[in-house]
C-alpha cells in the first residue's frame, strides 16, 4: 500500500486474524508542526481503528522529527506489559509511519488476574525508606519468557536519580527496578 514514490508503506499481516503485525513507511519527515500530546492521541485513534482495544500509553521517544510511543494493554485497570505495541508518529502532521505490535499479538489474552493479597500502602512501606515514591497502579509484568507476575508499580526518586519498583502485590517481595534515563526526548530504561 501506498502513494508517491516518495512515500511508500512496507507491512506484514498476520496469517491469523489478518492483524498488522508491523508497518514502516520511511518517508522524510518535516519540520515538528504537532506536539507530542497530539501525536499520542493520533497513535491511541490509529490504536483503537485497527481493533487493539483499551491501550495506556506509557513511554515515548523521539527520534529527529518522529516520536515512537509504547501502549500496553489494559484489563479492568490492570497495565498487562506483556501485551506491548510500538506506534511512530510523523510530527510534522501526525501520519501514523511505523507500527510495532508482535508482542500484543504473541500475549495478549484475556487473564485470570489474581486479587491483591497486599495494599498499595503496605507495597510501598516494602520500599526504600530514602526512596520518594509516588504511584502504585497495579501492572502484570513478564519475567523471564513464560512467568508474568501481579505487581504495583512506583516511581521513586533516589538522590538524582528515577527508578521504577516492582512491588509484589500478592506477597510484597520486590520484582524488579528499572532505572529511568529522562531527556528532553523521551524516556528509556534499563
Amino acid at each position: 500500500a501506498g502513494g508517491s514514490d516518495s512515500e511508500k508503506y512496507v507491512m506484514d499481516i498476520s496469517k491469523k486474524g489478518g492483524k498488522l503485525v508491523w508497518m514502516i513507511n520511511s518517508r522524510p519527515v518535516g519540520n515538528q508542526s504537532i506536539d507530542i500530546n497530539a501525536a499520542r492521541q493520533k497513535a491511541l485513534d490509529f490504536l483503537k481503528n485497527s481493533g487493539f482495544g483499551d491501550m495506556k500509553a506509557t513511554y515515548f521517544q523521539r527520534h529527529e522529527n518522529s516520536a515512537t510511543f509504547n501502549f500496553a494493554a489494559l484489563q479492568n485497570g490492570v497495565v498487562l506489559y506483556p501485551d506491548l505495541i510500538k506506534v511512530t508518529v510523523a510530527l510534522d502532521n501526525g501520519e501514523i509511519t511505523g507500527a510495532e505490535t508482535s508482542g500484543y499479538l504473541m500475549s495478549h489474552r484475556r487473564r485470570d488476574l489474581p486479587a491483591a493479597g497486599i495494599s498499595r500502602e503496605q507495597a510501598m512501606a516494602e520500599l526504600n525508606q530514602r526512596l520518594q515514591a509516588r504511584g502504585g497502579n497495579l501492572v502484570l509484568i513478564p519475567l523471564g519468557s513464560e512467568e508474568e507476575k501481579l505487581a504495583y508499580e512506583f516511581q521513586g526518586r533516589l538522590g538524582e536519580d528515577n527508578y521504577l519498583i516492582y512491588v509484589n502485590a500478592l506477597d510484597g517481595r520486590e520484582e524488579n527496578v528499572l532505572k529511568l534515563i529522562e531527556s528532553p526526548d523521551g524516556t528509556l530504561t534499563m
